[in-house]
């Protein structure tokens, strides 16, 4: 499927993308969006507040 339904997958409820931030919400994270080229980027994280990335798309 070429057509970008994957990511939309992801995000609906039930994908896990939705899961992850429905976990950190509940959890008293504020869930963010980072891009894969900077989920690796620890001075950008850490700039952001963000801890560490719980899920990272390939």
């Amino acid at each position: 499927m070429g057509d970008g339904a994957e990511p939309r997958r992801a995000s609906a409820p039930g994908g896990a993308l939705f899961d992850a931030w429905m976990a950190a919400a509940a959890n008293g994270t504020p869930p963010a969006i980072v891009t894969s080229d900077r989920s690796t980027d620890e001075d950008y994280l850490r700039r952001r507040g963000i801890p560490y990335p719980v899920l990272s798309a390939t």
